[in-house]
């Protein structure tokens, strides 16, 4: 009995935790928390999504700019990745 409760709060913990991530204001680094928001076109400075977390590029992503560069400096992660059509040309 002790054993299933501590399976179900582990997976509730784990579950529980998961966020969604959207990138906002153009070309950065994916390790730039200013680059991450909790709404798509929001503020950023949401952190820096990790492997539990969704991830959500749309028409909001690029800024003022067409295209969207994204450098990596050290591993990224995330859960899911989801791209619009209209986010990358």
């Amino acid at each position: 009995m002790l054993a299933l409760l501590f399976v179900s709060l582990f997976f509730a913990a784990e579950f529980s935790y998961a966020g969604n991530y959207y990138w906002v204001g153009g070309s950065g680094n994916w390790n730039d928390a200013t680059h991450w928001s909790f709404i798509s076109g929001g503020v950023g400075g949401a952190g820096i999504p990790q492997q539990h977390d969704n991830v959500y590029f749309d028409s909001k992503s690029r800024g003022t700019s067409k295209k969207i560069d994204i450098f990596l400096s050290s591993d990224a992660y995330c859960k899911t990745f989801t791209s619009t059509p209209s986010t990358f040309t």
